[in-house]
């Protein structure tokens, strides 16, 4: 079955292009029609030319209803609606359709509507909290309150936690962190960190931190937050743009600390992180609606990547959606 389609395509930096193409799935895939793809902020790579040769497509956080299937596939049919992961050559999301591998898709269950199914991202978030390995009675620090920070805080809420404390600089989001499970926030720029964090686990400081800011040198601090006994775990969960240039270990030496970078390559089985995504977003653990703050359609691609570069106020996460 052949599909006509639109394709966002990076054509040069900063620059994107909507070009149409018919497509059909290969005997091993299903062809989705695009309900809804998230912004992600790793893509600014991408936006700004630092990955990646022009023209490219982008768009992996997608969600949408199967309309055919190829000859091989037999776990799915037309009309489900499915989230799903991609092979390499099959990452074009901002799309009104594509193609992608049956097996990397996971069905979403009735009461998970689909525009809220942004689950990739929700599963990178996931990801990191089984790396961090928190355990009863940890003191644990989440450094940057955007929407990744926000779904890591919703994803450690509950009653293993001694303490989650929230640190930023915005004080609406500080607000959210309490909302989804913060303990304790601190504001920099209000109080001083170590300080009060001192307080806030009577001297143990952080069993782990998770840095969600790509901010290179905010990773000194993070040093600083754990605890001084030994093993402590630092945990990069953003995408840094930047060359950390003045990374300074005699802290993590002295500290014994270890350095986790957290992103989907230490995962051993990412279709069951998102099965376990999807499960959690049904039984309700985690809010993705109320992050969606700004919306585009398909042909405001452009928009939506200067939004997503210089988010206005207000903004936490954007999504496409197609029609």
């Amino acid at each position: 079955m052949y599909m006509e389609t639109r394709r966002a395509f990076l054509t040069g930096i900063r620059k994107f292009e909507l070009q149409k193409a018919e497509i059909e799935p290969r005997p091993e895939q299903v062809l989705i029609k695009v309900a809804v793809c998230g912004l992600c902020h790793y893509e600014l790579n991408h936006w700004k030319g630092l990955i990646g040769t022009f023209p490219q497509p982008v768009g992996h956080e997608v969600a949408g209803e199967v309309v055919a299937t190829g000859s091989l596939v037999t776990n799915l049919k037309a009309g489900d609606r499915v989230t799903t992961l991609f092979e390499p050559d099959e990452q074009c999301g901002f799309s009104d359709y594509l193609c992608v591998t049956a097996k990397h898709c996971v069905k979403l269950p009735p009461n998970v509507p689909m525009e809220e199914a942004v689950c990739e991202p929700v599963m990178c978030a996931l990801n990191v909290i089984r790396q961090a390995k928190p355990e009863a009675g940890d003191h644990a620090v989440l450094v940057g309150c955007g929407c990744m920070g926000l779904w890591a805080a919703q994803l450690l809420k509950g009653n293993l936690l001694t303490t989650l404390t929230a640190i930023d600089f915005n004080e609406e989001r500080l607000e959210l962190a309490k909302q989804y499970g913060a303990t304790h926030t601190i504001n920099p720029g209000k109080e001083q960190v170590e300080e009060r964090l001192e307080e806030i686990t009577n001297g143990h400081l952080a069993d782990f931190v998770i840095e969600g800011t790509g901010i290179p040198a905010v990773l000194n601090d993070c040093l600083r937050y754990l605890r001084p006994s030994g093993g402590g775990r630092l945990l990069m969960m953003s995408s840094h743009e930047q060359i950390t240039k003045e990374l300074d270990l005699r802290e993590g030496v002295r500290k014994s600390a270890v350095l986790i970078v957290a992103h989907g390559g230490l995962s051993s089985d990412q279709h069951d992180d998102l099965r376990r995504t999807v499960e959690l977003l049904a039984a309700g653990k985690v809010n993705t609606k109320d992050m969606i703050t700004n919306r585009f359609k398909l042909e405001e691609i452009q928009k939506a990547f200067e939004a997503l570069e210089h988010p206005p106020a207000g903004y936490l996460k954007g999504i496409i959606v197609p029609e």
